[in-house]
C-alpha cells in the first residue's frame, strides 16, 4: 500500500473518531442542558416556596454570618435578602435577647438536634418585631455547610395573646371585688377567675382552682365533676337544666336555684346567675357565673310565711272564739230553762211512769249539752280563772296514770322529763283536761295497729335563735314544752288547717264532738302559751303544748 493510501485510511479513521466524539459531546450537551433546566426549575420552585412562605428561611455559616435569606424576608422585616447577605444575624437581635441568642447558637454548634428559639429583632422601619422559630446544624452537609433556620413573625399573635391575658386579668380583678361568689371559665372550660367570695363559700383558694378544667369547679358544690349552670349558659338545656328547681332565661342570662349537698359538710340552697362571654368578633370566649347562698334567706322567708299563716290562723281562731263564747252564753241560758222545766216535770211524776223515763233521757242529753257549752267557754276563754303555781310534770304524770288503766294491750305509754324546771302559773284542772284530750286523741290514732304514746317535757328559750323554733309568736323568756307524741295514723294535710276549728273531727259520727283540740287550744292560750302540731300520715303526730315558766316560783 502506497503512502498516500495509508494516509487516506488514517484520515478516515481520525474522521470517524472525531464524529464519535462530536456525537458524544452533543449527547453530553443535551444531558447538561436538561440538568440545567431541572436545576433552574428547582431553583424557581424553591424561590416561589420561599417567597410565598409564611416563614423566613435563613442560612448562616459557622460564625453566624448570613449566607442566604429567603425573599419572604422583605415582606416581614423590610430588608431585601441582598442587603443582609454577609452580615451577622446577631446584628438584628435586640440587646435584651442577645445573651440568650448567643447561648442558643452555642448549643446548635455542638448539636444536631432541632433547637427552638424566640427573640426580638428590629424591623427596617425601626419597629420591634418578635420572631419565633427553629434552627438546625447542617455544617456537616456539603450542600448546605451552615445553620438553617426557619423563623416566623409572631408579633401580632403575641399581641393578641397579651390582650387576651390583659382582658382575663381585668376580668379577674373585677370579679374579685364582686360581693357574690363568682368564677369565670374560658371556652375550653378552664377556670380563669375565682373571686374572694367564692373562696369563702367553698373553702377553695383561687390558687388551687385557676387553670383547672374538666368541671373541677363543680366539685366543691356537688362532690363530683359534672356540668352546672355556667355550662348551661354555654351549651343550652337538656340534662343540665333538669338538675335545677327552676330555670329562667333573660336573653343571654340564665338564672336558677338548686341545693348543693357537699358545701363544706352542709347542704346549701343556692341562687345562681350565668351568662356567656363574647370576644370582639362575637365568638364565645367563655362564661361567668355568680352564686349566692340564700339558705338563711329561704329559711327566713319560710318562717315569715309560717308566722303569717299562724297570725292569720290566730285571728281566725279569735273570731271563732268570740262567736263561740256568745253562742255558748245564749245556749247556756236556753239549756237552763230546758233543764229547769225537765226537773219540775220529773218532780210531779213517779219513776214508774213512762214519761218519767223520757224526761230522764232528755235530762241526760241536756247535761251533755251543758258539758259541750263548758268546752266552748273554755275555748273562748270565758271561764272563770283560778290560777296558782303548780308542777306540770305532776299533772301530766297523773293524766298518763289515769289513761294507762284503760289502754289497749297493743299501746304502750311512757313519760320523759328533761326539764330543769316545770312550775307554771295556771289552772291545773284545765291543764289536766287538756292533757287527757291529747292523750285520748293519740290513743284513738293508734287503735288499729298499736304503738307508743309519749309525753316529753323540756325547757325552751323564746328570743334565742338556737332554741326558738316554733316560739316565734311568743314574748322572749323561758318556756316549758310538753310534747304529746304518738305513732298512729297521722293527720292529712288537708285537715291540718281545721284541727282547731270547733266541732271539726275526722272520727266517725257519734265518736267525737270535735271539741278536744279547740279546748286544748283555748286552755293553753288562756295560760299565755301556744300549741303547735306536726304530723306525717302513717308515721304519727306530735302536739306541743308550750307554757311560760315562772321566773321566780312561788310557794306551791
Amino acid at each position: 500500500m502506497s503512502s498516500e493510501e495509508r494516509l487516506d485510511e488514517d484520515l478516515r479513521a481520525e474522521l470517524d473518531l472525531l464524529r464519535q466524539e462530536i456525537a458524544a459531546l452533543k449527547k453530553s450537551e443535551s444531558t447538561c442542558r436538561e440538568q440545567i433546566e431541572c436545576l433552574q426549575k428547582g431553583k424557581e420552585f424553591f424561590r416561589e416556596i420561599s417567597l410565598n412562605s409564611s416563614d423566613i428561611i435563613l442560612v448562616t455559616d459557622r460564625n453566624g454570618m448570613i449566607i442566604y435569606a429567603s425573599p419572604s424576608l422583605e415582606r416581614f422585616l423590610g430588608y431585601k435578602p441582598s442587603e443582609i447577605i454577609g452580615m451577622s444575624g446577631f446584628d438584628f437581635i435586640l440587646p435584651v435577647d442577645l445573651a440568650r441568642a448567643f447561648d442558643d447558637y452555642a448549643k446548635a454548634v455542638v448539636s444536631s438536634e432541632i433547637i427552638p428559639n424566640a427573640f426580638r429583632v428590629r424591623h427596617k422601619d425601626g419597629s420591634e418585631r418578635l420572631l419565633e422559630g427553629v434552627g438546625r446544624n447542617l455544617l456537616d452537609q456539603p450542600s448546605v455547610n451552615g445553620f438553617v433556620m426557619n423563623v416566623r413573625d409572631v408579633t401580632e399573635r403575641r399581641r393578641a395573646e397579651e390582650k387576651v391575658r390583659e382582658s382575663e386579668k381585668r376580668l379577674a380583678d373585677i370579679v374579685d371585688f364582686l360581693p357574690d361568689a363568682t368564677f369565670a371559665i374560658d371556652r375550653e372550660g378552664r377556670i380563669i377567675a375565682w373571686n374572694r367570695a367564692i373562696e369563702v363559700l367553698t373553702g377553695k383558694a383561687a390558687g388551687e382552682m385557676i387553670g383547672k378544667g374538666n368541671f373541677e369547679y363543680a366539685v366543691p358544690f356537688y362532690g363530683e365533676r359534672r356540668p352546672i349552670l355556667i355550662d348551661l349558659a354555654l351549651q343550652g338545656g337538656g340534662e343540665i337544666e333538669q338538675r335545677y328547681f327552676f330555670v329562667q332565661r333573660n336573653g343571654d342570662i340564665v338564672i336558677a336555684e338548686t341545693t348543693a349537698p357537699m358545701m363544706r359538710g352542709a347542704s346549701k340552697y343556692l341562687w345562681g346567675k350565668a351568662r356567656a362571654l363574647f370576644d370582639g368578633s362575637d365568638g364565645i370566649a367563655g362564661a361567668i357565673e355568680s352564686i349566692r347562698d340564700i339558705t338563711d334567706l329561704t329559711k327566713a322567708e319560710e318562717e315569715r310565711e309560717l308566722l303569717r299563716r299562724q297570725l292569720q290562723r290566730s285571728r281566725q281562731m279569735e273570731a271563732v272564739a268570740t262567736l263561740a263564747g256568745g253562742i255558748a252564753h245564749d245556749f247556756n241560758n236556753i239549756l237552763g230553762a230546758i233543764s229547769g222545766y225537765i226537773d219540775m216535770s220529773m218532780a210531779y211524776l213517779k219513776k214508774e211512769d213512762r214519761i218519767y223515763s223520757y224526761l230522764r233521757t232528755m235530762n241526760g242529753a241536756a247535761e251533755r249539752a251543758k258539758d259541750l257549752v263548758c268546752k266552748l267557754l273554755v275555748f273562748s276563754r270565758e271561764t272563770k280563772r283560778e290560777f296558782r303555781p303548780f308542777r306540770v310534770s305532776l299533772v301530766a304524770g297523773d293524766a298518763l296514770r289515769v289513761l294507762e288503766t284503760t289502754l289497749p294491750e297493743n299501746i304502750r305509754a311512757r313519760m320523759k322529763n328533761s326539764a330543769e324546771r316545770d312550775i307554771v302559773r295556771g289552772d291545773p284542772a284545765q291543764i289536766h283536761r287538756a292533757f287527757m284530750n291529747l292523750c285520748d286523741n293519740a290513743v284513738c290514732a293508734m287503735k288499729e295497729r298499736g304503738g307508743l304514746l309519749e309525753i316529753a317535757l323540756r325547757c325552751r328559750n323564746a328570743g334565742n335563735q338556737e332554741g326558738a323554733a316554733g316560739l316565734s309568736t311568743l314574748p322572749p323568756g323561758r318556756y316549758l314544752e310538753v310534747a304529746v307524741k304518738d305513732t298512729g295514723t297521722g293527720i292529712e294535710a288537708k285537715d291540718m288547717e281545721h284541727i282547731f276549728d270547733p266541732f271539726f273531727t275526722t272520727k266517725n259520727p257519734g265518736q267525737g264532738t270535735g271539741m278536744g283540740l279547740p279546748v286544748v287550744y283555748g286552755t293553753v292560750k288562756n295560760h299565755g302559751g301556744k300549741v303547735t302540731v306536726e304530723s306525717e300520715v302513717g308515721r304519727g303526730t306530735t302536739v306541743r303544748v308550750i307554757l311560760p315558766l315562772l321566773e321566780e316560783p312561788e310557794a306551791l
